[in-house]
């Protein structure tokens, strides 16, 4: 019976976390479209598709998904021109290792292509200066994507 109760409780506890953090990525979604907004007088305002081409995120690298995914803020990020090797080889480890070594408590700036691939924004990141994508393709962990 205790165990049952165990494994409801981490059930709903898990539920409310994928809950608050979908809410969390839509409001993110919606400040950076809100500031748009505000900032460009409607007679100036593009399409929605030639806008989104222009997002800019910048913020704490929070989490490394793989060697060519991380989140900034919360907000996942799948590099544009970046191919790494699957996360269950050898090489994707080597890859996710070496992208956490390269933005551990680090800030990012990316932009933002406009585009998605399942929950993650396409585009590219800086950290220090240095193009994400250019280091780890020059470093021998991901190739150019074709």
């Amino acid at each position: 019976m205790f165990v049952c109760i165990a494994i409801l409780v981490v059930t709903c506890c898990w539920l409310a976390r994928l809950c608050l953090r979908l809410i969390w990525l839509r409001l993110t979604q919606l400040r950076i479209s809100s500031v748009v907004n505000l900032v460009m007088p409607r007679s100036k305002r593009r399409s929605r598709s030639t806008l989104s081409s222009q997002q800019h995120l910048s913020g704490r690298v929070t989490h490394v998904r793989d060697g060519d995914t991380i989140e900034v803020s919360g907000v996942p990020i799948r590099f544009a021109r970046l191919d790494c090797a699957e996360l269950g080889t050898a090489a994707g480890q080597s890859a996710k290792q070496r992208m956490t070594v390269l933005t551990r408590g680090k800030r990012a700036e990316c932009t933002l292509t406009g585009r998605r691939s399942y929950d993650r924004q396409i585009g590219e990141c800086t950290v220090d200066r240095q193009d994400l994508s250019s280091v780890m393709v020059r470093d021998g962990y991901c190739t150019w994507w074709r």
